[in-house]
């Protein structure tokens, strides 16, 4: 992207709650259902801390962190980059588009 500047962990968490809640329904032959099957922990975890529903403990972080990886590197995305939103993290991936909600 450019810019030297991280996602925050709690901009994490919102992108993966965001992509959890519109999509986690709507995704069997997607190419995304092995991600939601292998990400079983970090996106709704990722989605409670969003919400402010809970604190992730040191493992708990691990999750999301691990989760955030996979969906960049799904995307293939910087980690590292700097993404206001989840619409920005597909504007920003050369291999996808924002799937139908």
């Amino acid at each position: 992207m450019g810019n030297t500047h991280k996602t925050a962990f709690s901009k994490k968490c919102e992108i993966l709650g965001s992509f959890w809640i519109l999509y986690r329904d709507n995704m069997e032959d997607s190419g995304w259902d092995d991600f939601f099957e292998q990400s079983d922990v970090g996106l709704p975890l990722a989605y409670m801390v969003w919400q402010d529903v809970a604190r992730p403990s040191v493992s708990g972080k691990k999750f999301v962190l691990e989760t955030w990886e996979s969906y960049c590197g799904l995307l293939g995305i910087d980690m590292d980059g700097s993404y206001d939103s989840m619409i920005q993290t597909f504007e920003s991936s050369p291999n996808y588009v924002a799937p139908a909600a």
